[in-house]
């Protein structure tokens, strides 16, 4: 996972600029961004790794999976 959603702003990922963060949950982030090649404006949605039962962030979020 992403120490911080923000070092993605202003890096290259594919062909598409991240400019800035939307939205942040538990297991992915959306940034707006453009394309490379036509400049058009899109949402780019970046899926973090599985978290493995027993890591820190399980535990983090293991109450909620119960609920």
């Amino acid at each position: 996972m992403l120490d911080d959603c923000s070092e993605l702003i202003n890096k290259k990922l594919g062909n598409y600029t991240i400019r800035q963060l939307i939205r942040e949950t538990q297991m992915s982030a959306v940034y707006y961004g453009t394309e490379a090649f036509t400049n058009h404006q899109v949402a780019v949605k970046v899926l973090f790794p599985p978290i493995r039962p027993g890591s820190k962030e399980y535990k983090k979020i293991s109450p909620a999976l119960s609920a």
